[in-house]
């Protein structure tokens, strides 16, 4: 497992063929988690500064794949955090942006994530903490 940490700038992230942790930071950052049950760490402070995150490769989205699930774990988001939307690329398949709702900022944020298997997040696949 390796811990992957992005800077405040753009980043390219790249995991290894086992779990990892992605920490992306402030920017723009595109994130392949390869194998593995990946962690990917999305701060709200990181968003509130304007970052841009895409996922791609998110394995296990909707449902359990053995050696491949992925996690979304949303932090600094005030309590009722929710996911307010999904809308699915008309260009790229398996490509959907979810847009998720602070209450305390009243902010709205997309992240872009393709799937691995074709399928939208479900509640297992990410939580706000």
């Amino acid at each position: 497992m390796a811990t992957i940490t992005g800077t405040s700038g753009n980043d390219n992230l790249s995991g290894t063929s086992g779990g990892d942790v992605f920490l992306p930071g402030a920017g723009t950052n595109y994130m392949l988690g390869k194998a593995g049950n990946d962690a990917f760490v999305v701060r709200l402070a990181d968003l509130e500064s304007g970052a841009k995150n895409t996922i791609y490769d998110f394995g296990g989205a909707g449902g359990y794949t053995a050696g491949n699930n992925d996690f979304l774990a949303l932090t600094g988001f005030s309590a009722g955090g929710s996911l307010v939307g999904v809308q699915d690329s008309s260009v790229v398949a398996n490509l959907a942006y979810y847009t998720f709702h602070d209450n305390a900022s009243g902010h709205d944020f997309i992240i872009a994530i393709t799937s691995t298997n074709g399928k939208h997040l479900a509640a297992g696949d990410f939580n706000f903490y």
